[in-house]
């Protein structure tokens, strides 16, 4: 039984965290993915907490990857890439525009080697535009994107997104991007130039704040844990902490205020629609949170979810991990690392019936299988790989 990429070749060029994302997706998929590092390595290898000099905040971006060095300073350099361009399907890059160009290797010089070949560009702000020569990282663009100004609680300064949102996404982006062009290159046997922009990606996920705004001119901001539209949907103080509850709609609300031992509320003008309960906000969240604070995380999951109402536990990291259904899917797996031992690692997010599944191999140590890419995918020698070393070609 095939992989869904199974056959595909990927020369991942792109670093740190946003292109390798999408080059794990891609692995998950099967396809094999061969990560060029300079020859000191992605700047993420250099990130603590390390095991034996390796690092494992590496893993979370390149697990199930290999890795080549190569000096692409170089004119030997350039030309070992040139040869591996006739060999893979796709390039993943992450550099300012422009810079490929300047040593010779951007999509139009390329294609002319390999006219099948996809490369996807992701950079902060896209290929073209005027802020496309600035760089770009994945705080700056929450805040340009407007995901800082929207997070947070009203009267307090912008907060970011817990995590690189504005990364994660490229990478999404990046995988879908490619998986299209892939697609479009069976029918037609063209290649394609893919430009994916952190900021287009974080645009694109403000969801209704930017319709409101350019229907009504309203500009919302630091909407807290709750959605302007949704009442009651909030986080709630229980005896030992946090739930988040959405029951907003519908037969959704009519269980929540059963559940909660309030049917009463159910025959209230005030809370008749989703209108006039978004105009009595604060009386039905005193309701709620009189109920919900006498009990604890797990009688308030417990009851709700009986009832077919969407609540869960705010869990921190340790909880999240331990978490059942979490384990279940096995969304934290151990991969043998030949140097640092055994490995947790992010399981394989996409599960798929029919294609094969993916068993993700370690994270590669630097330049690891420089002999079985140079030596077997491009015939050197053995003598010729140990001059390359001694010259710091790779």
């Amino acid at each position: 039984m095939p992989k869904c990429l199974e056959g595909v070749r990927v020369l991942e060029l792109a670093r740190v965290h946003a292109g390798p994302f999408g080059g794990m997706l891609m692995s998950d998929l099967g396809a094999e993915v061969i990560k060029v590092e300079g020859l000191h390595g992605d700047d993420t290898r250099n990130i603590n907490p390390q095991i034996n000099g390796e690092s494992v905040y590496f893993t979370s971006y390149n697990r199930g990857k290999e890795s080549i060095t190569l000096n692409l300073r170089t004119e030997r350099g350039k030309q070992l890439f040139r040869e591996l361009v006739k060999k893979v399907d796709v390039i993943t890059e992450n550099y300012r525009p422009g810079t490929l160009a300047k040593i010779g290797i951007d999509y139009p010089a390329l294609r002319k080697i390999n006219p099948r070949i996809i490369v996807a560009s992701l950079t902060g702000y896209g290929q073209d535009g005027p802020y496309a020569p600035r760089p770009g990282f994945d705080m700056v663009v929450q805040a340009v994107g407007g995901m800082m100004d929207l997070t947070g609680f009203p009267g307090n300064p912008p907060v970011k997104v817990g995590v690189a949102i504005g990364d994660y996404i490229g990478g999404f982006y990046l995988a879908v991007g490619v998986l299209g062009a892939l697609r479009r290159r069976d029918t037609t046997g063209d290649g394609e130039h893919i430009d994916v922009s952190l900021l287009d990606g974080m645009v694109s996920m403000l969801e209704y704040f930017v319709p409101i705004y350019l229907h009504t001119g309203k500009v919302l901001s630091h909407v807290g844990n709750t959605r302007v539209d949704s009442v009651p949907c909030d986080t709630y103080k229980a005896k030992d902490g946090y739930v988040q509850i959405s029951g907003q709609r519908g037969v959704i609300f009519d269980r929540f205020m059963k559940a909660i031992g309030h049917p009463e509320v159910l025959v209230d003008p005030r809370f008749s629609d989703r209108k006039t309960r978004h105009l009595h906000r604060e009386e039905l969240d005193a309701i709620i949170n009189e109920w919900v604070g006498s009990r604890t995380r797990a009688e308030v999951v417990e009851t709700l979810s009986e009832s077919e109402v969407a609540c869960g536990p705010v869990q921190n990291i340790a909880e999240m991990v331990e978490d059942p259904q979490v384990k279940h899917r096995e969304m934290f797996i151990q991969v043998d690392h030949s140097k640092a031992g055994k490995l947790w690692a992010p399981g394989v997010t996409l599960k798929m019936e029919r294609a094969a599944k993916t068993k993700p191999g370690p994270p590669p140590m630097l330049g690891e299988h420089n002999e079985k890419i140079y030596g077997g995918l491009l015939g050197l020698s053995a003598d010729e790989i140990a001059e390359l070393k001694a010259q710091k070609v790779i």
